[in-house]
């Protein structure tokens, strides 16, 4: 008969059950039995024996607060003393309830008739007690005032001259002083209860006696007469009074031994009586529970070792048809895990393992079409499907050994996209992905199909260009990619231009090797940036050097801010009008101690590109600040100063909070500083930066435009910005005497600055002419070598002094950083 799995499995399962629920049966016969005992055990263990306990604690209990009562007769103590017996009682109760003998019975009997009486005996304490402190109070009451009555006659004047007088004196001290310790005596009663209580109040008796018999001795009137008999009769009724307390006291006493007479009894017949018997009911059914226990191990170890032969022999059937081929199976899979996938795992069987098997065979041949899959998508990018880094490394090595064997030249272009980051911070990064798409479509369609191009990461591309003669194919396809990529591209329905910077190096012109080439194409990249972008530059090993230069002058610039050591330089800025100094621009200057003087075009680039330019432009602000305040404390002039700032610092988020903590450390007015920003920068549009504008405008501080005119100006932006000033470009003043174009230019600015009613200053005058030329025009005001070079601080202070005598009706201060 030829069984499946499932049939094996359950010929197990069925004798396996079958001997589980024979085991069941007997553990249900054996666990009925010890429950009974177990059950009966705890019955013995816990009624009966917390019925004992709670009666002990109960008489504990009654003791302590009667014996509290009687010495303190405080009403709590009264309380619990009765719910501590009624308390008992329950208990007691409780116990003839739970009793299983005759002797159980009789002495719970015994135990409540010791508690009746005791509680009779109780009863009668708490009410002696109560009378002795009714007799206590009126007795203290009457010895205060007699005590009263002797002081107020001790403390009247006498005639110390008189020796009957001095007698009488001397005996009302007597009295005095016995009806003292007749109250001590109550004292020390009230507190103690002592035995030695009734001598001591004898003995203040008979003082108080003697002294009495003294004064009547001494001569009294006939007032003193009356009095003394009262104060007799109410002493001697007081003490009276004294001796029956005395003799509740001593009933008291006699109570309280027969108190713990009983109370003893109770205890013997609770705890040498009932416990006992309690344990040895406990002991006699723990041995039946151990008897039971023991019977049931011997059934038990019986239907296990029944078990365990029925289950040998089943596993002994079981291995040949289950366990070896499931072990075959297991080797199988462990071989195609560790990646033989060609290994097949071979069992003939139609039953669940012969399945597996086959199941295990069809995995391996799956994975090893997923691993092919893997291996393509591990050479390529997922967004834009083109080859990756990994196989682009792979296909340069391939082009550069190709181009070796049959002599021809290679091309390797790097091609970054301008301005993508703009694209992504405003349309989203889902329109970034598809500009990134349509990019190496039209890239994909420049090329050749020898050619690769290949997405490296982000927005960078890489083009190898292969099979080359002539050098001319390499800027033709340079310039083809430039103009691809500057036709518009459709993203939902708008039309967004991005452009491309590319750096070019050629094999074997520039390198053999491609870790090399790529190198060196990276460099040309760069420049392609510096040169302005949408632009291509081939290689020179020159480009090295500058880059070499340019990081050696990054880190000499970084040593120079740390060690503060750039300085300023100010130029006047003259209002045409009236011929008076009006404002003053302040310029960054940097002496290096090698290289001496370095120009402010040399190091500011570098200082953007590397981040550094904000801590540049914060040192030239605080420094620029303090000078201008420092120029007002010292009676000068109140002019303007302007810090053109870099489009770098509005990155930073602070910049309002850097710039009005930098005045109020100065302790310089908004009103004199004035802040010049670069015309791209305001023309971008972007919210960030017309908020910031606003920020700091709403400070007081004004605002300039920066070499206005050399951008893309659009009045629609122009007339929304909080802007008070234009500065035109030096490059137009320059020529303005002499070329048109440069006078219309400059013409224009001038005009459109004062119809939307800002004033119009402009740099780089150099001549009188230039200057007449702009006074005519009405150019507002003008700056450059003609009214002064630029000068170190006291030079400028001298300047200020002897120039303008009326300067003092002020204007403003701009800072500029150039």
């Amino acid at each position: 008969m030829k069984f499946t799995i499932k049939g094996r499995i359950t010929l197990v399962v069925g004798l396996l059950l079958f001997l589980f629920l024979a085991a069941s049966a007997v553990s249900y016969l054996l666990t009925n039995r010890i429950e009974d005992k177990v059950s009966h055990l705890a019955w013995v263990d816990n009624p009966r024996r917390d019925a004992v306990v709670e009666m002990e604690f109960r008489l504990a209990e009654i003791t302590r607060t009667v014996l509290a009562y009687a010495a303190h007769r405080e009403a709590s103590d009264l309380a619990r003393v009765r719910r501590s017996e009624a308390e008992f009682g329950r208990a007691a109760l409780a116990f003839m309830r739970l009793a299983t003998s005759d002797r159980e019975r009789r002495l719970g009997e015994a135990v409540i008739a010791a508690f009746e009486q005791l509680r009779a005996l109780s009863a009668k304490i708490i009410a002696v007690t109560n009378r002795e402190h009714a007799k206590l109070a009126p007795v203290r009451a009457k010895m205060d005032a007699i005590d009263a009555a002797v002081a107020a006659k001790i403390g009247r004047p006498t005639d110390r001259g008189d020796p009957a007088a001095t007698d009488k004196f001397e005996a009302l001290l007597g009295m005095g002083a016995g009806i003292a310790a007749s109250i001590g005596a109550l004292e020390t009663y009230l507190a103690s209860r002592e035995a030695g209580v009734g001598m001591l109040a004898e003995m203040s008796e008979a003082a108080f006696n003697r002294s009495a018999a003294r004064y009547r001795e001494t001569g009294l009137t006939r007032e003193e007469q009356a009095w003394f008999a009262k104060l007799s009769d109410d002493f001697a009724a007081a003490t009276r009074s004294s001796g029956g307390v005395m003799e509740l006291d001593d009933r008291k006493r006699d109570l309280l031994t027969s108190f713990g007479i009983q109370r003893q009894r109770m205890e013997e017949l609770l705890s040498d009586r009932l416990v006992p018997l309690i344990g040895a009911a406990r002991a006699r059914a723990q041995q039946s529970i151990d008897d039971s226990i023991s019977t049931s191990l011997v059934y038990l170890l019986a239907m296990t070792a029944l078990g365990m032969l029925a289950l040998g022999g089943t596993a002994a059937l079981l291995t040949k048809r289950i366990v070896r081929p499931i072990l075959d199976v297991a080797a199988g899979a462990d071989a195609i895990g560790g990646g033989k996938l060609e290994h097949r795992i071979e069992i003939e069987s139609d039953d669940e393992i012969g399945e597996l098997a086959s199941s295990i065979n069809r995995m391996a041949e799956n994975r090893q079409q997923a691993e092919e899959a893997l291996r393509e998508m591990a050479h390529h990018d997922a967004l834009t499907d083109l080859p990756n880094r990994t196989l682009f490394q792979v296909r340069l090595v391939e082009a550069l050994d190709y181009a070796r064997r049959i002599n021809r030249m290679v091309a390797i272009h790097l091609l970054d996209l301008d301005r993508f980051k703009d694209i992504n911070d405003t349309l989203g990064h889902l329109a970034g992905d598809m500009l990134l798409q349509q990019v190496s479509e039209r890239l994909t369609n420049c090329l050749r199909k020898s050619d690769t191009v290949a997405r490296l990461g982000g927005d960078e591309f890489a083009i190898i260009q292969t099979n080359l003669l002539y050098h001319k194919d390499i800027a033709v396809l340079a310039e083809r990619m430039n103009e691809t990529l500057a036709a518009p591209f459709e993203i939902d329905g708008e039309s967004v231009y991005t452009g491309t910077s590319i750096g070019t190096t050629i094999f074997p012109d520039d390198g053999t090797e491609g870790e090399k080439l790529l190198k060196n194409a990276d460099l040309a990249l760069y420049r392609a940036k510096q040169e302005g972008r949408n632009t291509y530059q081939l290689y020179d090993p020159q480009m090295n050097a500058e880059i070499q230069a340019r990081k050696a002058l990054e880190q000499d610039l970084r040593q120079a801010l740390e060690h503060d050591a750039f300085f300023l330089n100010y130029q006047p800025q003259l209002e045409l009008s009236s011929g008076r100094i009006v404002g003053i621009e302040a310029l960054v200057r940097w002496r290096h101690p090698e290289r001496g003087m370095v120009s402010p075009d040399e190091f500011i680039p570098v200082a953007e590109q590397s981040g550094l330019i904000s801590r540049l432009t914060e040192g030239v602000l605080r420094g620029a600040c303090k000078q201008a305040k420092a120029w007002q404390d010292a009676g000068l002039p109140r002019l303007r100063m302007s810090v053109n700032l870099s489009p770098s610092d509005f990155k930073r988020k602070d910049i309002v909070l850097m710039v009005s903590e930098i005045l109020e450390e100065c302790r310089l007015d908004p009103e004199w500083l004035e802040l010049e920003i670069t015309e791209g920068m305001v023309m971008s549009g972007a919210e960030s930066v017309v908020a910031t504008l606003d920020e700091l405008h709403a400070l007081g501080i004004e605002l300039a435009i920066d070499d206005f005119g050399t951008g893309f100006s659009s009045m629609s932006y122009l007339k929304q910005f909080p802007v008070d000033r234009l500065k035109i470009d030096q490059t137009f003043v320059r020529d303005l005497l002499n070329n048109k174009e440069d006078a219309s230019i400059t013409n224009v600015i001038i005009n459109l600055g004062h119809s939307l009613g800002l004033k119009v200053i402009a740099e780089g005058v150099e001549s009188e002419e230039q200057l007449a030329f702009l006074r005519e025009r009405n150019c507002d005001e003008a700056q450059g070598y003609c009214i002064s070079r630029p000068l170190d601080a006291e030079a400028f202070a001298a300047f200020i002094s002897t120039h303008s005598p009326d300067a003092a009706h002020a204007g403003m201060m701009a800072v500029a950083l150039n």
